[in-house]
């Protein structure tokens, strides 16, 4: 998709809105449509038929803070990120998005990246992402977490490049994320503290099954439904057998895999299976969300020096079990 010294962009996504493509540097058209390529095949060799959802992160963090996020959710999402033409190579034309993401809450550039960024680029982003648009015909708002599925190469880079978080660790020495990539250096693990893009397949996980748990020297101190606002009937009529099946699990085959002695972990409930499986290992400490456990407040149970909690919503009450 590149030709001559302009890089042609596909017809569909933030990225290639022409505002936004045509400030970009040829270099840089050809390094996205390269990196595209890429996590296509990456996400067509996770399933027989070629064509899989997929998740996408970076091995530090996760886009979760995308500014496409916003449209998505409010627009309704369809994660091929293109339509049925925007296979071939067309010159950029109306964004897909209309250039319409709604406005979101303007965030302040870290310090680190200011200097390090296309003015222009900036400029021509931020256009990009300020329009209204009306909503898509038959559109539903999204949750945060199908916000996140993407189908296509462009889809996924639309979320990361909408990312400060992905920015941050991208370009900033002393970010999370470079702690993190030292940190893993300073074990020898088997990443060598090197930063990847980590391309998985997209699973459906109802809401109530997944889970935050806390470790410290290789055990589980406290756990907490993952989504905290709602009350789940089948997490609380399971309450215990989870409880003992986290610390178990924990116990006998997560810590004992683990890189680090202390992480924050994502767990999923299979309650067919009755097992977990990890979504994703997070640094232990205010860096990651507390849940339904304060940092502050609770730092007793979650460093292990009071006995181990599970907390989750209880039937009626907006207040978390103590």
């Amino acid at each position: 998709r590149v030709h001559g010294d302009r890089g042609e962009s596909p017809s569909n996504g933030w990225l290639q809105d022409p505002r936004v493509w045509d400030a970009l540097e040829s270099a840089h058209q050809e390094t996205l449509t390269t990196l595209a390529s890429r996590i296509d095949a990456a996400a067509a060799a996770l399933s027989d038929s070629g064509e899989s959802d997929f998740f996408v992160k970076l091995s530090t963090r996760s886009p979760k803070d995308s500014l496409i996020l916003t449209h998505r959710r409010q627009a309704g999402h369809n994660p091929s990120g293109h339509s049925a033409s925007s296979k071939t190579s067309q010159p950029p034309a109306a964004s897909p998005l209309g250039a319409s993401p709604p406005p979101a809450p303007r965030k302040q550039l870290p310090k680190g990246l200011r200097g390090k960024i296309n003015p222009d680029f900036l400029r021509a982003a931020e256009a990009a992402t300020s329009s209204k648009s009306p909503p898509l015909d038959g559109a539903s708002t999204l949750s945060d977490a199908e916000a996140m599925r993407n189908r296509t190469g462009w889809g996924a880079l639309d979320l990361l490049c909408g990312s400060l978080r992905v920015a941050d660790d991208l370009a900033r020495p002393g970010s999370l994320g470079a702690v993190i990539l030292a940190d893993l250096r300073r074990q020898g693990t088997r990443l060598g503290g090197q930063l990847h893009l980590i391309v998985r397949p997209w699973v459906e996980i109802p809401s109530w099954c997944e889970l935050r748990g806390f470790i410290v020297d290789c055990q589980l101190t406290a756990l907490s439904q993952y989504f905290t606002a709602e009350y789940y009937p089948e997490l609380w009529a399971q309450r215990d057998t989870i409880g003992d099946a986290a610390v178990q699990f924990v116990r006998g085959k997560l810590g004992l895999a683990m890189p680090m002695p202390h992480a924050v972990v994502d767990l999923v409930w299979s309650p067919i299976d009755q097992e977990f499986k990890v979504i994703e290992l997070n640094p232990f400490g205010r860096c990651s969300g507390g849940a339904l456990f304060s940092w502050i407040d609770d730092r007793a149970v979650l460093f292990g020096e009071t006995p181990f909690e599970f907390r989750i919503r209880e039937p009626g009450c907006n207040t978390p079990p103590h």
